[in-house]
Parts: C-alpha cells; sequence; structure tokens
C-alpha cells in the first residue's frame, strides 16, 4: 500500500489534497486550506473555511429547508446541551 492509499491523497495540478470521510472523525484541521467538498449532489469549490460553510450550508437549506420555528428548536436544543 502505497502512503496516497493509506492516507487517501490525491493529486491536482501538482498540489495535494486529502480526502475524508465525513462519517469518521476528522484530523485536527488547524492549518489547512479546504478545496473541494461533495455530498450527494451538491459540490462546493471554496479556499477559506468561512466560504466553504456558508456555501455547504446554503446548499443544504436549498435541499432541506427549515422553517423559522424548527431552527428556533434546534437553537433550543444546543442551549440545553
Amino acid at each position: 500500500m502505497t502512503i496516497e492509499d493509506k492516507y487517501q491523497i490525491q493529486y491536482v495540478n501538482g498540489k495535494r489534497y486529502y480526502q475524508f470521510d465525513l462519517n469518521n472523525p476528522l484530523p485536527i484541521l488547524e492549518n489547512v486550506v479546504p478545496f473541494y467538498f461533495q455530498y450527494r449532489d451538491i459540490e462546493i469549490y471554496a479556499s477559506a473555511w468561512n466560504k466553504m460553510t456558508i456555501q455547504i450550508l446554503t446548499a443544504l437549506d436549498e435541499i432541506f429547508p427549515k422553517t423559522e420555528e424548527e431552527l428556533l428548536e434546534m437553537l433550543e436544543k444546543l442551549d440545553e446541551e
């Protein structure tokens, strides 16, 4: 097994990219720049975590919209934790 296979490393235009399965715990991503996110039909390309996060949330909201009441319920549950 090569190191590329072991750590799921891909090379695109001479740059090294790691593939993560979000069903498993992620390693520390402190000094890592995002590039590509894919989930079902959602594909996001961004080079900053905040931009990528907003684009992911926007895409999920388009597919699975929530009412204001549902969102407030979710916030209440987070406050309880």
